[in-house]
């Protein structure tokens, strides 16, 4: 526990004493150790949330010890000294303009440029593990996403981290195909990183934990756009996360979620309610909630693919399940809804999207009768109509030239 406290006074201190400087400090430290040091930072915080939400693990002396000592690794300070690099530095108005303001001796200070820049990203992880996914994403606005040469590829665990976080929020959220797309990228980049280099330059258990997000993802949301190398990779590699899923895909989000933390300090009373301090079982149930939901939903789908007119009474009959008409006409809402999402574009914030449909499936209703359009369908024909016609245009060419 004495650790704890002396990690954490070591830690403002040395903080509080860049961001309290009048001018830049002339330190010259590699970026990789600069992150580091906010690695570590956001790490041991989160430890010290989950051993203080333990009270029956911990010693009568060691919670009065923590009764004496309550402002360390308080979750307030530990935001106050990310946000406080993030504005020292002028980052976000570095990134905006793309140099850094001239005059302002703290935004040409590479120190702290990159002190305000994973202080970015680790506010991202702040957010996620807090479980408040919305405002990860937004914390990243002034970050561009997929953009080659990126200050985050300088650091192979830095551009690891945000991609984690970034596909667990879009998860979370309910943006499976930002998500897939973004634990796809990621992965990528690690399967070249390890051909190219010998040493493992990421962290296993990590890659792991996507690949088994990435198995509730395509079950969630069926794609073919997924990447041919990490779909092979997911099936014959990870054949057990993909078998997991379809038993039971609650002990795979566990597995793969991040360590979810609470805010709250604890009261350190013997008869005090501590269910505020097991963040996991929230959101976990959170997400099983929306896994059985979506789970209902599949079936009206799949039998919606086989028709392209079917009568209400029919599909009733079809479900096999004590449902009446106004049951299923809210089912069909529900799926019309639950198919919605945001999909981010090239130039968008993380945040922003354009909302599209997760499936290939239009259907509307006249009456009793509901009407079904497959596009995967008509998108064959048209571009067999297309084709053609671009045929008989060379056709026609040909017999009009001279001879």
């Amino acid at each position: 526990m004495k650790k704890r406290v002396a990690s954490w006074t070591n830690y403002s201190n040395f903080f509080n004493q860049l961001l309290d400087a009048k001018k830049p400090k002339t330190l010259t430290l590699p970026i990789q150790w600069l992150w580091d040091m906010l690695d570590e930072f956001i790490y041991q915080y989160q430890e010290f949330c989950l051993y203080t939400s333990k009270l029956k693990d911990i010693t009568a002396d060691e919670i009065s010890f923590l009764k004496q000592n309550r402002g360390v690794w308080n979750t307030v300070s530990v935001l106050k000294i990310l946000h406080g690099f993030v504005d020292k530095s002028k980052i976000k108005q570095t990134l905006s303009q793309g140099r850094p303001q001239q005059g302002d001796l703290f935004a040409t200070s590479q120190l702290y440029e990159y002190l305000g820049y994973w202080s970015i990203i680790s506010l991202c992880r702040m957010h996620v593990i807090l479980g408040d996914y919305f405002m990860a994403l937004k914390s990243l606005d002034c970050i561009e996403i997929h953009k080659k040469k990126a200050k985050y590829t300088q650091v192979t665990t830095a551009y690891i981290t945000l991609y984690y976080y970034l596909g667990f929020s879009y998860l979370m959220v309910r943006r499976y195909h930002d998500s897939i797309k973004t634990f796809t990228h990621i992965l990528l980049y690690i399967s070249r990183v390890n051909k190219q280099s010998q040493t493992r330059q990421y962290d296993q258990k990590k890659n792991d934990h996507m690949y088994a997000l990435l198995a509730i993802l395509v079950a969630l949301c069926p794609t073919k756009n997924i990447d041919e190398h990490i779909s092979n990779i997911l099936r014959q590699e990870h054949v057990d996360k993909v078998a997991a899923m379809q038993r039971d895909s609650e002990p795979l989000f566990s597995y793969a979620c991040p360590k979810f933390v609470s805010p709250a300090l604890p009261s350190f009373d013997d008869d005090a309610d501590h269910s505020h301090q097991t963040p996991l079982p929230l959101q976990r149930a959170g997400f099983m909630r929306e896994i059985n939901q979506q789970a209902s939903l599949s079936t009206i789908q799949s039998y919606l693919k086989l028709y392209t007119t079917i009568s209400l009474d029919k599909l009733v009959s079809l479900l096999e399940k004590k449902s009446d008409r106004e049951n299923i006409r809210l089912l069909l809402l529900c799926l019309t809804h639950k198919t919605q999402q945001l999909r981010c574009k090239s130039g968008m914030k993380p945040i922003e999207g354009v909302w599209q449909s997760s499936i290939p499936l239009e259907f509307w209703m006249e009456g009793d009768m509901i009407h079904i359009v497959d596009n995967t369908v008509r998108r064959k024909y048209g571009e067999v109509f297309l084709r053609n016609c671009n045929k008989l245009q060379d056709i026609v060419a040909d017999l009009e030239k001279p001879n």
